[in-house]
């Protein structure tokens, strides 16, 4: 990777991730998940591009809101 670039990493922590259910999947799936996410870096970074955001603040938070009316419809 280039020196010049900057590079970001989102680290998730939200709840969702510890229930019961996905610790057994990720238990039983881990070692596939780590093979397919170094095979998906290694096949990137033969042709890396930065990532370019495009989105606003004010079109993401819109987003949010409709995903926040949609789910809470849902029963």
């Amino acid at each position: 990777m280039p020196k010049d670039l900057d590079v970001y990493f989102i680290l998730d922590n939200v709840s969702t991730h510890k229930t019961p259910a996905v610790r057994a999947w990720l238990d039983h799936n881990v070692d596939e998940l780590i093979q397919t996410i170094s095979s998906y870096q290694d096949r990137r970074n033969l042709d890396p591009k930065p990532f370019v955001w495009t989105a606003t603040v004010k079109s993401i938070l819109a987003k949010g809101a409709k995903a926040k009316e949609t789910f809470g419809t849902l029963h």
